[in-house]
């Protein structure tokens, strides 16, 4: 994950869409290695569970990255982040400090965060038995439709 991420032309900065355009800008071969260096990230993190070691590894680097994607202007990255969070919490059901991360990114995020958080819990909640408490599932509910 980190040597894909190296590759990847610091797409966990705070102007994630900014740069990618940049890069697509200036180098077509460049932009190339990050955007296949970018889905190999997502693909890594879809494959199945992580590590508690992985996700507390230097502040929960992990889901920061993906609340950059998430919260990026870029429709792809986006769609992305939001499919990432999606396979997160399908593939680690046991370790809550996932869930409750996408439950505070719908309070607490800003701008494409909360919606793209709310659509991925929607769609695990929707889609299976997912083992989580339902009171607080029922309140981002109502927060994110008031």
């Amino acid at each position: 994950f980190r040597l894909f991420r190296q590759w990847c032309l610091n797409y966990d900065a705070e102007s994630l869409s900014e740069k990618i355009e940049k890069n697509r800008l200036i180098n077509k071969n460049t932009s190339t290695l990050s955007t296949a260096s970018l889905l190999a990230m997502c693909a890594l993190l879809n494959a199945g569970s992580i590590s508690e070691n992985d996700l507390k590894h230097n502040n929960h680097e992990i889901l920061i990255w993906v609340k950059h994607l998430i919260g990026s202007d870029d429709k792809y990255t986006h769609s992305l982040g939001c499919q990432v969070t999606e396979m997160l919490l399908l593939n680690n059901p046991e370790k809550p400090c996932i869930v409750n991360w996408v439950i505070n990114q719908c309070y607490m995020g800003t701008g494409m965060v909360p919606s793209g958080c709310f659509l991925a819990l929607v769609r695990v909640l929707a889609n299976c038995d997912y083992p989580c408490s339902l009171i607080p599932s029922i309140v981002v509910t109502l927060y994110m439709s008031a």
